[in-house]
Parts: structure tokens; sequence; C-alpha cells
């Protein structure tokens, strides 16, 4: 029996993501507003980890070393 479902590559699910974001007139300039909670050290690579959080969920985030300076 074969397997009919597609797979992705990691690749190719970040570009596939990354095509919605930019090609949706909300999303590609949208802000968000929460609270930051469980912010990482920046091991060595200057990158700082946190979660970005409101009553009812939160969104795990990264802010690369080039916007953290």
């Amino acid at each position: 029996m074969q397997d009919a479902r597609q797979y992705f590559s990691i690749t190719q699910l970040n570009e596939y993501v990354r095509m919605l974001l930019d090609g949706n007139a909300v999303l590609s300039d949208m802000w968000i507003k929460g609270e930051i909670s469980g912010m990482k050290g920046q091991y060595g690579t200057g990158h700082l980890y946190f979660s970005v959080k409101d009553t009812d969920a939160a969104v795990s985030a990264v802010m690369f070393r080039s916007a953290a300076a």
C-alpha cells in the first residue's frame, strides 16, 4: 500500500509559510501587542528568545541579533 500523502522538507514548509505571509495584506504588515515572557539568554548568537502572551494565548518568538542591537 502506497502512502498518498505529500511530505515537505522543513525548507519547503518555511518557504510555503513565507509565501502565505508575504502574499497576505494583513499578515505581511501585522503588529502584535502583548506581554513578553520567558526571555531566554542570547546563547552566544546574540539572538533573543521569548514568548509574547496575553490572557488567553502565547506565541514563541525570536529577535535576531541585528534587531536586538
